[in-house]
């Protein structure tokens, strides 16, 4: 294969992977992507036979691209380190773009469920193995109640999504999400009572931050 239509066909993934999150299966045509991409219908049937096809590849390089937040080796407390990472999860989720990629998936389940679910459980597994590591210093210090590390690791993974994809799937892209509060709700039954003074900390600091950003956007 040519260096020209190894460029030609990197276009038809990069286009049919933003259409395909922006528009159900049924209103997106091959034709569309051809023209967006300046490449020929018949080159991308001769490598993915069909549309469906082509839509697997597309979300599947999506998915393979996404870039996820991670924990942040850093000075400091544990703790603060592991609700840098939570605030940090529940934005990206709550992004309009993630948004969008995660509605297309639910909507099209039938056609992607296989990719969704090895991709939910490669990163179950990443995301958990990298949260045990804190979750364990947490523990050390006496910052988090001996709940064990897997339903830690459970329950902060479940807390930061609900709202996050909730919102955005009832109300839409550009619904807004308080992290602040999201934080709240997970954090509290799961801090000692060392580490509700430092949770308490992490949430006035954000506070601060939205009022001076307010300010400053108001200005």
């Amino acid at each position: 294969m040519t260096n020209k239509k190894i460029q030609s066909l990197q276009r038809v993934l990069d286009c049919a992977a933003r259409i395909f999150t922006d528009r159900r299966f049924e209103a997106v045509s091959v034709n569309e992507i051809a023209a967006l991409a300046h490449c020929s219908t018949a080159t991308i049937y001769d490598v993915y036979g069909n549309k469906e096809s082509l839509f697997l590849a597309a979300i599947s390089y999506k998915l393979d691209n996404i870039v996820r937040p991670r924990i942040v080796e850093r000075d400091g407390s544990p703790l603060e380190r592991l609700l840098a990472y939570a605030e940090a999860r529940a934005r990206w989720l709550a992004a309009p773009e993630q948004r969008k990629v995660t509605r297309s998936l639910l909507c099209e389940h039938e056609r992607i469920g296989h990719l969704v679910r090895d991709d939910m459980t490669a990163q179950y597994v990443l995301t958990t193995k990298a949260l045990s590591q804190s979750i364990r210093k947490c523990l050390a210090a006496g910052l988090l109640r001996e709940f064990g590390e897997e339903a830690l690791a459970h329950n902060i993974l479940a807390g930061t999504i609900y709202e996050p994809l909730v919102f955005g799937l009832v109300y839409g892209e550009e619904a807004p999400v308080n992290f602040a509060d999201t934080l709240r709700k997970v954090f509290t039954p799961l801090v000692s009572d060392k580490g509700a003074f430092e949770l308490g900390r992490y949430l006035n600091r954000m506070s601060r931050a939205l009022q001076e950003n307010a300010t400053s956007s108001a200005a």
